[in-house]
């Protein structure tokens, strides 16, 4: 994915990389990403786009996609809601945030601890809020909500390609989403899931303003 992203124009000192990423670790970066973007806005409403890409182990918990973390201190730890964070980034003033879900989502259902209340929430208090009138987030996930994905998955290929192929304009950049890239059916059967109010025009990094 990071050569991806570079022939899209982004910079490599952009992009991190975590492997093996603890719930901590989840909880540190979202935190960070929600800092970045409230401080960008407050100094000149500047805009933020926040890309996320998850290849891992994935579970479905209350209809949303949890990371499964391999290493956890407590049982609780175990799962990070990692779709339901990146909605409650969608929600702050100046972001944008786009991620692309290559891990399985099948239905968790043996009872758990319940998880640490850890993380941030959008302006009605509740990650889960059916008000997405300012929300921008789009996601895309390898399967269905139920399925699995192939073990030897191409999400990360075909994210690019069609990126280049539906999204890129003349002039190198790209506006996102369009059509066809909606129509597109990801992965294993895939979906997406597109809570956005206003498409998003991304500049190669040397050109960009912001």
């Amino acid at each position: 994915m990071r050569e991806g992203l570079m022939s899209l124009g982004v910079q490599d000192t952009e992009i991190k990389e975590l492997h093996d990423a603890t719930h901590k670790v989840f909880c540190d970066q979202i935190g960070l990403a929600n800092a970045k973007i409230r401080t960008n806005y407050d100094n000149g409403k500047k805009k933020t786009l926040v890309f996320v890409y998850y290849a891992g182990h994935g579970v479905l918990r209350k209809a949303m996609t949890s990371a499964l973390c391999d290493v956890a201190p407590t049982q609780a730890k175990v799962f990070y809601p990692l779709e339901k964070q990146l909605y409650c980034l969608g929600h702050i003033p100046g972001a944008y945030v786009i991620g692309a879900f290559d891990c399985c989502r099948e239905e968790w259902s043996p009872p758990i601890v319940e998880e640490v209340k850890r993380g941030i929430k959008n302006n009605a208090n509740s990650a889960e809020s059916s008000d997405d009138s300012d929300c921008n987030c789009f996601i895309t996930f390898g399967c269905m909500a139920g399925r699995e994905v192939s073990a030897i998955s191409t999400l990360a290929v075909e994210y690019i390609e069609k990126l280049k192929k539906n999204c890129m304009q003349p002039d190198g950049s790209i506006v996102f989403p369009t059509e066809s890239f909606l129509t597109w059916i990801p992965g294993d059967d895939g979906q997406h899931a597109p809570k956005y109010q206003n498409k998003v025009q991304i500049r190669p990094a040397e050109e960009s303003k912001e």
